[in-house]
């Protein structure tokens, strides 16, 4: 299992730095908030997997704690996740947020620390959007929120009018968490995993993204940049061991209302690096629409078409469809999200429903549901279709 879900020394550091920043505010007016919840989740295949060792992908209970404390000039936030996961047999702390950020003058801020980041304009698509994703998370039937995986980062924002610039700097790479063979079938033998070379843990080795934005009345305008490394293993070293190769992409992005909707538009090109004797992917274009609109009351519909071009080879055509309901003034929320590739045709569906049973009290139940070649993104994930059903208290 990757170390991102689990406790790290730089996690631990950045939590002790935050508090200790939570805890001296720099205002004796400081507010300071605690929120948190805890929830119990579980997720059962939906046919048989011979590799694997579980019917499950999810067994846990979870509780998170959140800490806030906002000041004259500086703000310190920290997220615990406190986990006790039956399937792997384990009991651990997952850091999530242990930043603080400050305000230097009227147009600067800096955020340090243990962060979850995300810019560009998909929906469960990101081209723009190097930051690391949990895959595993998002696959098993944890809460759509953990897609999402932190870094620690330093990002700094500067303010100009209508214009924003900001600069991240992961000085240590942090790549996606993604299917091993661990928890998730990928296809291989029984009991193989998949292995990956890390890249070095040092300075020279981190990653730098970039975005200029700017908003010119109801529209809004992107522009991106990114060093650093493919977030999955997608290249093969001389020894045939997979790595992540150098990545160098540039992108932009546009999202403005349009027909009663909302329009979003985004692309980048992406240049990868490797030895002579190594193999990367092909350099290649990727762009993406998205479109969406309330059709009826609390019934809303979304769609994107997305290709992904390499510079030689086959093209990927992906759609998704977003449909929600909300229901019983809005206390039931119906929900379908589904992926799909025409050219691979493979797939994966999400349907969900949750309930509120009081303002503290979710009730939630959903499915994964993948299908297609084994070859496919999705395909190679059918074995681990799953219903799963949650019960989050919150505080």
């Amino acid at each position: 299992m990757s170390m991102m879900r689990k406790l790290n020394l730089q996690s631990v550091i950045f939590a002790v730095l935050a508090v200790i920043a939570a805890g001296a505010p720099t205002s004796l007016q400081a507010q300071v908030e605690v929120h948190g919840f805890a929830e119990l989740d579980t997720a059962a295949r939906l046919q048989d997997d011979p590799a694997m060792e579980s019917d499950f992908t999810l067994q846990e209970a979870r509780a998170q704690l959140k800490l806030e404390a906002f000041g004259d000039l500086a703000e310190a936030h920290v997220k615990l996740d406190f986990v006790r996961d039956e399937l792997l047999g384990e009991t651990r702390i997952e850091v999530r947020e242990a930043y603080v950020t400050a305000t230097l003058g009227e147009s600067v801020e800096l955020r340090a620390g243990r962060q979850i980041l995300t810019w560009g304009t998909g929906d469960l698509l990101f081209l723009n959007d190097l930051f690391p994703k949990d895959y595993i998370a998002f696959f098993v039937g944890q809460d759509d929120e953990y897609l999402k995986a932190p870094s620690n980062s330093v990002k700094l924002d500067l303010f100009a009018g209508d214009t924003t610039f900001s600069l991240v700097w992961t000085p240590i790479y942090t790549s996606d968490v993604f299917p091993t063979g661990e928890v998730l079938s990928i296809g291989l033998p029984e009991g193989m995993v998949l292995e990956a070379k890390a890249p070095p843990k040092r300075l020279g080795e981190g990653e730098f993204a970039g975005r200029i934005a700017r908003t010119a009345g109801s529209t809004e305008l992107a522009a991106y940049g990114y060093y650093g490394r493919l977030p999955q293993p997608m290249g093969i070293d001389e020894s045939g061991m997979p790595f992540f190769p150098r990545l160098w992409q540039a992108g932009a992005s546009i999202r403005r209302p349009l027909f009663g909707g909302i329009f979003w538009l985004e692309g980048a090109w992406g240049a990868t690096e490797g030895d002579p004797n190594e193999t990367v992917p092909e350099d290649a274009g990727h762009a993406f629409a998205g479109f969406e609109r309330e059709m009826a009351k609390d019934f809303t519909v979304g769609v994107q078409v997305q290709v992904d071009a390499p510079r030689e080879g086959d093209s990927r055509t992906q759609l998704t469809l977003r449909l929600t309901k909300l229901a019983r003034r809005q206390t039931v929320r119906i929900g379908f999200f589904g992926f799909y590739s025409p050219d691979d045709k493979d797939g994966h569906l999400r349907p969900s429903i949750s309930y509120d049973l009081s303002d503290s009290v979710r009730l939630t139940a959903g499915a994964n549901i993948m299908w297609g070649d084994a070859t496919t993104p999705f395909g190679q994930l059918e074995k681990n279709t799953n219903a799963y059903a949650r019960v989050r208290y919150s505080f």
